[in-house]
């Protein structure tokens, strides 16, 4: 169970770690860098703050024993390599179709070492192949429709979705067996709480740019662990995969014509109320273990 150590651990741990790395890095840099720049600063401090949190609170894994190392273990460096990726921001559309190609790789080879043990011992070679296309096209086009989003979304409340969302999962990981995967996902929501605060200072839009390079990273691999190694259901990671898309509401005639602030409200109640009907079934469901404390 949670303790108040591993509480501080899980929030207060990487929330410092992101927020040292960006202003260390505002304080070094020039006012002129371009605005990809700064996004890709803000990739960084997310896959900083949510490694050292990894490590410190899990351990460094042993590199002579990757072959054994569990999915949740891969995440980390699928992190880093997102974070990586948040520094490639191309004007050009070939150079954009470079990205997405990128991208593409990451995906299918994260898919590929997270799935392993189901393609070689339970699945035959072409139901392998076929899991991971459709899993990895269905992973790219979530991260596009993000991408979008967030283009079409106030970047405060983007990442305040994204907050959200994080802490949603984080509940329907614990309530479904799976503490390390529920405090990981703490880990990026305390991550996005501290950017989300910054947001409402200054350069939001980079600064949520950089969130979304790294958080579907995280979000979708903890999602796909806990479906396939836990027991998440695939309804529950549904609802949380489609919450973000809620702020979409702000189409419809009657709240488009809202002021900002409660434009701004609407939306992120619409991500709350997706996330709700996801994670209240597994609270009313929710059985203690009696045993918990022994």
């Amino acid at each position: 169970m949670f303790t108040i150590g591993s509480i501080l651990m899980v929030t207060a741990l990487p929330a410092a770690v992101t927020m040292t790395v960006l202003l260390v890095a505002r304080a070094t840099r020039s006012s002129k860098r371009s605005e990809p720049c700064t996004a890709a600063l803000a990739a960084l401090s997310v896959a900083a703050g949510y490694g050292v949190a990894h490590v410190v609170r899990h351990g460094w894994p042993a590199l002579d024993s990757w072959a054994q190392w569990e999915s949740w273990q891969w995440l980390l460096w699928f992190v880093v390599a997102a974070a990586a990726l948040a520094s490639f921001r191309p004007s050009k559309p070939l150079w954009t179709w470079t990205l997405w190609l990128l991208r593409i790789i990451l995906v299918s080879g994260g898919l590929t070492i997270s799935l392993r043990p189901y393609w070689q011992h339970t699945w035959d070679p072409a139901a392998a192949a076929r899991w991971i296309a459709c899993l990895t096209g269905a992973f790219c086009l979530y991260w596009f429709l993000l991408d979008a989003l967030l283009e079409k979304t106030p970047a405060a409340s983007s990442t305040l979705s994204v907050l959200i969302v994080a802490l949603g999962t984080g509940i329907a990981l614990v309530l479904t067996g799976s503490q390390r995967l529920a405090e990981l996902a703490i880990n990026l929501g305390s991550i996005t709480a501290v950017l989300s605060v910054m947001c409402l200072r200054n350069e939001p839009r980079p600064l949520a740019k950089g969130i979304f390079a790294v958080a579907p990273v995280i979000l979708g691999g903890l999602w796909l662990t806990g479906c396939f190694y836990s027991e998440t259901k695939a309804l529950t990671i549904g609802l949380l995969a489609a919450a973000p898309f809620a702020a979409w509401i702000w189409n419809l005639p009657p709240v488009s014509r809202l002021g900002p602030a409660a434009l701004t409200t609407v939306r992120l109640v619409a991500v709350l109320a997706v996330v709700l009907v996801a994670v209240v079934p597994l609270i009313l469901a929710f059985t203690p273990d009696p045993y918990a404390g022994y």
